[in-house]
């Protein structure tokens, strides 16, 4: 049984996406050897995008060449290469705010963990088809701690259930910033006394680099083709209100998507109170803020102060 698949608001940014994620595949494929590890990776990447794009949701399992097992045990140089510059998010495409932190949280040592990120524009296309995740990478549905996990591109707490995990990472502290009344309520798959809002279904996140790193001071600053696509990406978001950097320097790669998203240049006012700093601006009803990291030893205060400055900039961000 296939999970409700929710309508793309926005098609021409998963499918300008796709494209430019095999344009990059295609410059490497024509340097890299056909009979090599990274050539063969690369030509089964490119012909499972090819065919997301012409199949969308009919798409089937069988017809995916790529897997985890492609990536694993690969050199990093290989890895770097095929690092998906134009990588789209998680969450409904058509959220009142958009987060965006620095860098995904995996280990680049270990191929496999990128499987899914490689593949995140094949999962938007065909709607998080169970059989076809399930050949990308084997492990994510044997895992999941829900027995009817929903899409996976909008819904990836279904399949890791991140409030049983006891800490205070990014997801937990973006729902408390939501929701701080019950962020776990957003966090939780649906049940019979459970039917709200998930995340997913009240922001989009998504990533400023496309470099993983496990630590804050592993990052790598971003790739300039990632800044101008998610330039592009933030124009097109009209449905959203706000959007929140977490983390990361008030750098040029911030400041173009910033000033994309206000359609004009980001003029930044700050709060420099000790462990309360946050910047922010506004225009017409959108408003971008630059916050400490929302994760860690990140207090519950602070949340909060996020929290009421993104109703007082631009109240229909956050629904009540």
């Amino acid at each position: 049984m296939h999970p409700a698949v929710s309508p793309l608001a926005h098609p021409e940014v998963v499918e300008s996406a796709a494209q430019g994620y095999l344009s990059q595949l295609r410059l490497v494929s024509a340097e890299a050897r056909r009979e090599g590890r990274l050539g063969s990776a690369v030509a089964s990447l490119i012909e499972t995008l090819e065919l997301a794009l012409s199949r969308r949701h009919e798409l089937a399992a069988a017809e995916v060449s790529f897997s985890r097992a492609d990536l694993s045990g690969m050199d990093a140089w290989q890895l770097l290469a095929v690092l998906d510059q134009h990588g789209l998010g998680l969450g409904t495409d058509d959220a009142p705010i958009i987060f965006m932190g620095t860098e995904e949280a995996y280990d680049l040592a270990e191929g496999g963990d990128l499987a899914l990120a490689c593949a995140l524009s094949v999962l938007w296309l065909c709607g998080s088809r169970p059989d076809v995740l399930d050949t990308i990478d084997p492990t994510v549905l044997t895992s999941a701690r829900s027995p009817n996990p929903r899409q996976y591109h909008i819904h990836p707490n279904d399949y890791y259930r991140v409030d049983l995990s006891g800490g205070r990472g990014t997801w937990e502290c973006i729902a408390r910033v939501l929701r701080p009344d019950d962020p776990n309520s957003l966090l939780v798959a649906p049940s019979g006394e459970n039917r709200g809002p998930s995340l997913g279904d009240l922001c989009y996140q998504i990533d400023v680099s496309a470099f993983p790193s496990k630590s804050a001071t592993g990052g790598q600053l971003p790739h300039a083709t990632r800044s101008t696509f998610l330039a592009h990406l933030v124009a097109a978001f009209r449905s959203a209100s706000a959007l929140v950097f977490h983390g990361g320097p008030s750098d040029e790669a911030r400041r173009q998507i910033a000033s994309s998203f206000l359609g004009r240049s980001v003029d930044w006012t700050s709060s420099t109170t000790k462990r309360e700093w946050m910047a922010w601006d506004v225009e017409s009803g959108r408003a971008v803020i630059h916050t400490y990291a929302l994760n860690g030893r990140v207090r519950y205060s602070y949340l909060d102060q996020v929290r009421a400055k993104i109703q007082e900039l631009a109240p229909s961000a956050i629904q009540t």
